[in-house]
């Protein structure tokens, strides 16, 4: 297993992923659910403000890729 902290010194890739409008209902309600649990260790990171950010950038590519 490759350990986190070289996955953040790598460069960004961009990925692309088929999903369905229920795909991605199903990540939203997720990451809104994430945003309120307690994050231990390196997950800590990931705040409200990285989850929101997260959820406006898939939700401008959804608008964008109609």
């Amino acid at each position: 297993m490759v350990p986190l902290d070289s996955i953040k010194k790598q460069k960004t890739v961009k990925m692309k992923f088929d999903l369905t409008m229920e795909d991605y209902t199903i990540l939203l309600n997720a990451l809104h659910y994430y945003k309120k649990v307690e994050k231990r260790g390196l997950f800590s990171e990931y705040d409200e403000k990285r989850i929101n950010e997260l959820r406006d950038k898939m939700a401008l590519q959804l608008v964008w890729n109609q």
